[in-house]
């Protein structure tokens, strides 16, 4: 952030996303039924043709991150695709977005042998490369 910006974020509407396809926003309706929406933040494990869905549909930013059981890719009929068309991948990242800082980490910790899962210590590295980018934006 630059010199004589503020620091306090705006009032934002967010939707958030995780999990589970939501037939409340996967529908025909989502522009009436959002139309407040501000930003989108997908927390994992939602297929790439539904996050595309809504930022098509609402036609504002996403950031998201892969969940543990995210797969490396996905087929599409563009073929594959290591992330959702129009997303901004947030892990290891930190945004400032009109004021309001976001940072991220995909996955969780391992209790499996998933693309997505980090030992502890894996997870500390995560962590402290992650404090000075928060420290700037603090």
């Amino acid at each position: 952030m630059g010199k004589g910006k503020s620091r306090n974020p705006e009032a934002f509407n967010l939707l958030v996303m995780t999990d589970e396809v939501d037939q409340r926003i996967y529908n025909d309706h989502i522009k009436e039924n959002f139309k407040d929406v501000d930003l989108l933040i997908s927390c994992g494990d939602l297929p790439f043709y539904y996050l595309e869905f809504v930022i098509d549909s609402l036609n504002r930013p996403m950031y998201f991150v892969h969940g543990n059981h995210d797969p490396k890719v996905e087929l599409s009929s563009a073929g594959e695709k290591k992330q959702p068309w129009g997303a901004e991948n947030l892990d290891n990242q930190v945004v400032c977005h009109k004021g309001l800082i976001l940072a991220g980490f995909e996955g969780c910790l391992s209790y499996s042998s998933g693309l997505y899962e980090y030992s502890q210590f894996q997870m500390w590295i995560k962590v402290l490369r992650i404090v000075p980018k928060l420290v700037i934006n603090k």
